[in-house]
């Protein structure tokens, strides 16, 4: 799926952009942007997509993507309902390579923190408490000029260098087979999965929506995002039910019927699949 290219505003003032975003939404097109990102979601929830991952994001989830790592945020849909109470909070900071590259790039002291630079070239998320340590430095970061900006910025991620508890959000090898092909066929179809993955999804619909006959929408669709259809729409799904199954008292049944599945079985196989692990497995270890 080809992403968009997304032009990150600035201050001419400095020479990367730490802010608070306080939105009735996430923005909700596959993009991407030169700018490493760091992202802190202090309130929201809904489905994010990096690189070939999908996986639920909540509030309080840290996230590093890379230079040029396509990328969405796709908040719940109760956020688009238009109620002026719901709405999200995310802190944000942005920089392109260069501003450490030219300066640093040489410096024996720096090769740990570009390290961490190309493996976010996978999307970083990192887990633990450490990560309101991180929020509190992006919200200093907002109200510093000078020197300092960059002195924080490479303290914080010295210090997600040292963190054990992270983990690599897409495939290895996503970057090196992705292809940039036709936005507007490839986001129709995939903002018709994320608004109705609870009802029937047909490949006829999705190849109609694309204006592609259906052998063809089948090659295009795993080349670009390296799943076919069926998966995608079961991953969308089975993020769905993880939220549920952390968040609602309801029945494994109940859950799966929300999530689009009819067949109880059908949902506890693809849940398996997809997280290695059973619906009741899952809830289990949050609730502990």
């Amino acid at each position: 799926m080809q992403a968009q290219l997304l032009k990150v505003s600035k201050d001419l003032s400095h020479s990367f952009v730490a802010r608070t975003d306080r939105l009735p939404y996430l923005y909700d097109r596959w993009h991407y942007h030169p700018e490493i990102e760091l992202t802190f979601i202090e309130q929201g929830w809904g489905t994010r997509f990096v690189g070939d991952s999908i996986e639920e994001f909540n509030s309080d989830d840290l996230i590093l993507l890379g230079s040029n790592l396509p990328h969405v945020w796709r908040s719940d849909n109760s956020f688009y309902q238009g109620n002026p109470e719901k709405f999200v909070i995310a802190h944000v900071i942005q920089f392109v390579p260069e501003v450490l590259n030219d300066s640093f790039s040489k410096l024996p002291e720096m090769q740990s923190v570009f390290k961490l630079l190309e493996q976010a070239q996978m999307g970083i998320k990192i887990e633990g408490d450490f990560k309101y340590t991180v929020k509190a430095k992006i919200l200093e970061m907002s109200t510093l000029t000078g020197a300092r900006r960059i002195s924080l910025l490479i303290d914080i991620l010295e210090m997600i260098v040292h963190h054990d508890n992270k983990r690599v959000l897409s495939s290895t090898n996503f970057m090196q087979n992705y292809h940039g092909y036709d936005t507007e066929k490839i986001n129709k179809v995939y903002e018709y999965v994320l608004s109705n993955f609870q009802e029937e999804i047909t490949l006829k619909k999705m190849a109609d929506l694309a204006n592609l006959s259906e052998t063809h929408f089948c090659r295009f669709f795993k080349s670009r995002t390296r799943k076919s259809l069926i998966e995608f729409v079961n991953e969308v799904r089975i993020s769905h039910a993880c939220r549920l199954l952390i968040e609602q008292e309801k029945s494994v049944n109940e859950i799966a019927f929300e999530s689009g599945y009819n067949n109880i079985a059908n949902f506890n196989r693809q849940f398996k699949h997809v997280k290695n692990i059973t619906p009741l497995s899952f809830k289990k270890l949050y609730q502990s």
